[in-house]
């Protein structure tokens, strides 16, 4: 939850001044599939991404839309939800549910615990049947793992520092997350089992949202070390640190498409999509009500 408010205050100026004004919460959808890459290559019809958006004044809800803009479907309702991820096998979901790391079926169904704990725990990523999130339970906040039925929870970080947005790759065998323990918010990689720790970022900025690549080469990631919240990339040793996205409202949570041709994140309460090979993006949301968090179903490919 926390998560998703630092980025609502982000986006605010966009979002309260009323930039996006379709009438629809989520705008019309749009006309054509997404072309990118070398001709055109249309996203499968079930193609979808789920997101988090805002419902009330104290709701937030978890969606999904197809990859072309339309069908919204909503799968939670009625509490603080937030901060979704896919299964591997696309047959779940995990997200934040009041502060606990919920588990459903990937329409929304059949919601269960796997937290159980009153401090706050909040954006949770999966591989297998592990699921790792970030917690205050502790005092500070600490990268946990635990199995997807709520049994064997581990704390993988130990230090007195904030560590937080961890992410699997997916292999499920490394977790890559953010870090202040060295005093900026910084990125760095470790194996699940808490060793082979390594820094990947260093500068002044702040360097959030890490995720891997579907091939584990590549780790996207959000700075604002340019004076304002951007998309980057990276390889996954930190090595050749690129940015992706010049725009001046802030840019946030991306995340890697199954081919790892494309990524979706966040701009100004909206979800976007850009082609890395030809680095051209697109709304895929539209309207003045707040969304972010976007994440694929594993099964959405391109042809």
């Amino acid at each position: 939850m926390r998560k998703v408010l630092f980025y609502m205050v982000l986006s605010s100026f966009s979002i309260l001044g009323g930039v996006f004004s379709a009438p629809h919460p989520f705008g019309p959808p749009l006309p054509k599939l997404w072309e990118g890459g070398k001709g055109v290559r249309a996203a499968i019809p079930d193609c979808r991404i789920a997101f988090h958006t805002k419902r009330g004044e104290k709701e937030f809800g978890i969606s999904t839309v197809r990859i072309d803009g339309t069908d919204v479907k909503d799968l939670t309702s009625k509490h603080w939800d937030s901060n979704p991820w896919f299964s591997p096998d696309g047959k779940q979901i995990v997200f934040d549910r009041d502060e606990e790391i919920y588990m459903a079926n990937a329409d929304g169904s059949e919601p269960r615990n796997l937290t159980h704990n009153p401090k706050a725990n909040s954006c949770p990523t999966i591989a297998g049947d592990k699921v790792a999130f970030q917690t205050n339970r502790d005092g500070n906040f600490a990268i946990y793992m635990v199995n997807t039925d709520g049994t064997g929870l581990q704390r993988l970080t130990q230090e007195p520092s904030n560590n937080a947005c961890p992410a699997f790759s997916s292999d499920g065998k490394r977790l890559t997350f953010v870090s202040d323990r060295d005093g900026s918010m910084e990125i760095y990689v470790m194996n699940i089992d808490g060793t082979g720790l390594k820094r990947l970022t260093s500068n002044a900025g702040n360097n959030m949202d890490p995720a891997f690549s579907p091939n584990g080469k590549k780790i996207v990631f959000t700075s604002d070390r340019d004076g304002n919240f951007e998309i980057y990339l990276m390889d996954s040793d930190g090595s050749h640190q690129t940015r992706l996205t010049y725009n001046n409202i802030a840019d946030v949570q991306p995340a890697f498409s199954p081919d790892g041709r494309q990524i979706a994140y966040e701009r100004g309460g909206n979800i976007y999509v850009m082609d890395l090979e030809k680095k051209e993006e697109r709304p895929l949301t539209q309207g003045a009500v707040y969304k972010g968090g976007p994440s694929w179903d594993p099964n959405c490919v391109s042809k």
